[in-house]
């Protein structure tokens, strides 16, 4: 979180005009309350020790303090400022058309990817510790928008996080958990996020979205995809490339599957490539003959012969009964 103020206390105060100042902009003999106590403050602006704010007399909880601040400091911002961004993560299911090349065989991929909304654009309506007459509960700053039903409670959370009560209605949450006064400079200055705040939604759930392009963050990025051919003397040809460096529509799935496909499933899909290749079964090979099994990088048991052989054998191999 930015800031540097985690070993200064009450770097903030309220002006009589009952609005939020940081020490960095006091002037020496102006007035200031506390926003916990509500007491007077004054300015320490000398140049050996941090500036801060010094209660006059009162001896104020530093909790009360924290959570009465931050909750001024999001209030005014939502008031005054036309832009408040807040950022989600929202799920992205990728329908990538080059995806059919994992013949089923891996999932396709989700990333979380960034969801950002314009509070002030959701709601035109903000109001501090104001009681929802629809819920009778008291969030810190209520969000509403006067054109439709649209609502959400913004929450500050120093020692006591939001209630099961207000959790369990329904509406939707924004928490912030606020430890320091760089907590609240945070909350007056960066995008309300998980990465920029100590942000905790509840209700709050972005609608998923479907992409048709390859996301940059694929956790199938790597996987190798064997993309087979065949030479005009009917050898088999194959090179690996992998998921991430293929184009959308670069090879057919007729040729083109993981390279970690199980053997069984990887002779039938070789013999079909074989089919559209040699429809009239011009080269002899082993993958199209009957007593063909357990394919295995080149090889295959032939059950006629009872070993190992290599899928070229058929060439010579007088057992050779093609698939019909």
């Amino acid at each position: 979180m930015p800031g540097n103020e985690q070993s200064v206390q009450f770097s903030y105060a309220k002006t009589d005009g009952d609005k939020l100042i940081h020490i960095g902009a006091a002037i020496r003999n102006g007035k200031y309350l506390c926003p916990g106590c509500h007491e007077p403050m004054i300015p320490v602006l000398g140049e050996h020790k941090a500036k801060h704010f010094r209660h006059h007399k009162a001896v104020c909880s530093y909790e009360s303090y924290l959570h009465q601040a931050a909750k001024m400091a999001i209030y005014h911002r939502l008031l005054n400022e036309d832009t408040v961004t807040l950022t989600l993560a929202r799920v992205a299911q990728c329908k990538s058309p080059k995806a059919d090349l994992f013949a089923g065989f891996h999932e396709p991929c989700n990333v979380f990817i960034p969801a950002r909304y314009n509070l002030k654009t959701l709601f035109n309506q903000v109001e501090l510790e104001h009681h929802d007459p629809e819920t009778g509960l008291k969030p810190d700053v209520l969000l509403t928008n006067t054109n439709s039903k649209a609502k959400c409670y913004l929450e500050i959370y120093v020692t006591h996080p939001c209630s099961v009560e207000k959790i369990s209605s329904g509406i939707p949450i924004l928490e912030f958990h606020v430890t320091s006064e760089a907590d609240i400079t945070a909350l007056i200055s960066c995008e309300l996020s998980v990465e920029e705040t100590d942000l905790t939604h509840y209700n709050f759930k972005p609608v998923d979205r479907v992409v048709d392009n390859c996301l940059d963050e694929c956790k199938n990025a790597l996987v190798g995809i064997d993309i087979w051919s065949i030479s005009p003397n009917g050898r088999l040809q194959k090179h690996t490339q992998k998921y991430k460096d293929f184009e959308h529509t670069e090879v057919s799935t007729s040729c083109a599957w993981p390279k970690a496909l199980p053997s069984s499933l990887q002779l039938g899909r070789l013999r079909d490539m074989l089919q559209q290749a040699d429809p009239a079964g011009v080269h002899a090979n082993c993958l199209n003959c009957v007593f063909a099994s357990n394919w295995d990088d080149g090889f295959l048991n032939c059950n006629k012969k009872h070993a190992r052989v290599p899928y070229t054998e058929a060439k010579l191999c007088a057992q050779y009964r093609p698939l019909s």
